[in-house]
């Protein structure tokens, strides 16, 4: 049987463990290079009340960390990082965390609720679309590598 419960400072170890199995291959891009365990840490301090996870067996399986701001705007909640074990997708865990999320969220007076995900992520869209949310903007992030100016003849020029 599957638990959802609040997460607490006990959890940090094997939450990020199971953050960096999940974003193992993403962990220098942004944002996953934010995830860390002092990042972790504010979280649960911080924002205890919207942090929950899923254990079965007495084994941590899936989690989401959420925040009673968004973007300084302290009407909206913002549930950040929610990472379900790769044996779980698929299994509905990931929607009863964020119902959890959205429950305590909305029950401190929050108007709504934001998600961020990254575009190639198809199973954190999904989910967040299941949830009934709507996409409100989408962002990309550029990068010039500082050793390529040279090579580029536009730049070059300028």
């Amino acid at each position: 049987m599957i638990r959802i419960q609040l997460a607490t400072l006990e959890n940090i170890d094997e939450i990020f463990l199971l953050g960096i199995k999940a974003f193992s291959s993403k962990i220098e891009d942004i944002p996953y290079s934010e995830f860390t365990k002092d990042m972790i840490r504010k979280y649960l301090t911080v924002n205890a009340e919207y942090c929950c996870i899923a254990i079965q067996e007495n084994k941590l399986i899936a989690f989401s960390l959420a925040s009673g701001e968004f973007i300084n705007n302290k009407e909206k909640g913002h549930i950040e990082w929610t990472v379900v074990d790769s044996e779980y997708i698929n299994s509905g865990i990931g929607l009863k965390l964020f119902f959890k999320n959205y429950q305590a969220l909305k029950r401190d007076g929050k108007i709504s609720v934001v998600i961020d995900t990254c575009a190639h992520n198809s199973i954190a869209n999904r989910m967040a679309r299941k949830f009934g949310m709507a996409l409100i903007a989408s962002v990309n992030y550029y990068e010039l590598r500082c050793d390529s100016i040279e090579g580029n003849s536009r730049l070059a020029s300028i």
